[in-house]
């Protein structure tokens, strides 16, 4: 499996200290809003600006954000479900529903519920493209329920 890491603070590092723990997964890129520049990663994959993930579409098939629950997850994580398969690691426990109900909308194309954390975030993303994400029915890992 083909990841990316968006955000590469305490957590980000974690992910990427994991994934090199796996040989199924291949870390493709890691995206930061730093100067890229500034970054050094532990495993030396290369560290791109967020502002060209969708460049790189193609090589990512899980992208793992790793930021902040207060604010940086409602924001994030439904801009990039529009365009991405993502894992996210909002922890405001009182919260979640909310939050899972924002990144399934913008996943599924629809609008983002107006109560929710990613209410406001623009209805498209400069790195839509033409190939919808998949929908899996609720609690399914497979869009045919079947799992695995």
């Amino acid at each position: 499996m083909k990841i990316a890491i968006y955000g590469y603070g305490n957590i980000g590092r974690g992910v990427e200290c994991a994934a090199a723990q796996n040989p199924d997964m291949t870390l493709t890129g890691v995206y930061t809003r730093r100067d890229p520049a500034q970054v050094q990663t532990k495993t030396g994959v290369p560290v791109y600006p967020a502002s060209e993930i969708g460049k790189h579409k193609d090589e990512i098939d899980v992208l793992l954000i790793c930021g902040g629950s207060a604010t940086d997850l409602p924001e994030l994580t439904p801009m990039l479900a529009r365009d991405f398969n993502v894992v996210d690691s909002f922890d405001t426990h009182a919260r979640i529903p909310e939050h899972f109900a924002s990144v399934d909308a913008a996943a599924r194309g629809g609008a983002i519920p107006p109560s929710s954390p990613g209410a406001g975030t623009p209805a498209s993303s400069p790195w839509r493209g033409s190939t919808p994400m998949p929908s899996f029915p609720r609690g399914a890992t497979t869009p045919s329920g079947a799992g695995g």
